[in-house]
């Protein structure tokens, strides 16, 4: 789901690189989980902005919205593992 929504989401979804996912975490009070996803993608000019990261909420397996830059993808213990789903985007 998250690599399928990442089409709508970014601009050009088939430059990702360097693309992570964290490990599900639950939310303060139990019942959302998250994730973090961050990547590098080409921006609306053609060139690379640098990783950008974003909270991914869910319910279940299934993600109900996101918040780019959210503070819990920042903390020094979370871990990060590659992504190769999101950067294996083909063109159409």
């Amino acid at each position: 789901m998250i690599v399928h929504d990442a089409k709508d989401y970014l601009i050009d979804p088939y430059s990702v690189r360097d693309a992570a996912i964290s490990s599900v975490m639950d939310a303060p009070g139990g019942q959302v989980q998250f994730v973090c996803v961050k990547a590098n993608a080409k921006n609306a000019t053609g060139g690379y902005a640098g990783s950008k990261t974003v909270s991914i909420r869910l319910v279940g397996k299934y993600p109900v919205g996101m918040n780019p830059n959210a503070s819990a993808c920042a903390e020094p213990l979370l871990r990060w593992y590659p992504f190769p789903e999101l950067e294996g985007l083909k063109t159409p």
